[in-house]
């Protein structure tokens, strides 16, 4: 894996966390490298790798769940705007920040975001915990220094035991070859295949067209990839 970014979506992390423990369980090696940022979301993809090399300056980290809300319920009446909504039950919209709740029914929405959090929590944790040697289970990743969902540089990660070995791309290959038992191998590089909507997009600009123009070297250098190695074929 070569710079992966968090993400907010936990069911499809946990999806892809899940498939990477399948290729580890069937044998097949997994590395990780991480380059310019490996945290969150992306720690937890990574956490399920057999190996995990990371840059002495990624920025990795971020164990930790987070529900974003916004309260803007004084700003709405500074305004002259009511929010009333027509719901089925008290907790249909417990995530609108415009809407001055009864106390008592704001403490059980509370209550409950809490328990999605600290459960999506723990789910992370047992995540970092099978793939880390260092922590035997989730209490350990959750108690760590680390559990309060801070972002760590590469060294400070190597020194916590989220990180297996500082260096660069080359060291990452170098280590799937040796996990692979291999001599001789090729790099595949995956890359989302080109669709004419990509060129209509690259061509933005020279009509009159709205659409944002993207430069070509630009995007074959963004560095988003998967790569794979596979025994020599020449």
């Amino acid at each position: 894996m070569d710079d992966i970014r968090g993400a907010a979506a936990g069911t499809e992390l946990d999806e892809v966390h899940h498939l990477v423990r399948e290729l580890s369980r069937q044998g097949k090696p997994v590395v990780a490298v991480m380059r310019s940022m490996g945290a969150s979301g992306a720690y937890y993809i990574a956490a399920a790798a057999d190996h995990i090399v990371a840059n002495p300056l990624t920025i990795t980290g971020s164990v930790g769940v987070i529900i974003p809300h916004f309260e803007y319920s004084e700003l709405l009446d500074k305004v002259g705007v009511a929010y009333t909504p027509y719901k089925s039950g008290e907790m249909k919209d417990l995530l609108s920040g415009g809407l001055q709740r009864d106390p008592e029914v704001q403490r059980q929405a509370n209550e409950h975001l809490r328990e999605i959090v600290d459960a999506s929590f723990r789910r992370f944790a047992e995540g970092v915990a099978w793939g880390r040697s260092g922590y035997s289970n989730a209490e350990e990743v959750m108690a760590a220094e680390f559990g309060d969902g801070r972002i760590l540089s590469g060294t400070q990660a190597h020194e916590l035991g989220l990180v297996d070995q500082l260096g660069y791309f080359d060291n990452a290959l170098d280590k799937a070859r040796e996990l692979a038992g291999l001599e001789e191998v090729n790099v595949v590089r995956y890359r989302r295949p080109w669709s004419l909507r990509d060129l209509w997009i690259m061509r933005a600009g020279e009509g009159d067209t709205n659409l944002m123009k993207i430069e070509l070297p630009n995007l074959l250098d963004s560095g988003q990839a998967l790569y794979y190695l596979l025994p020599g074929l020449l």
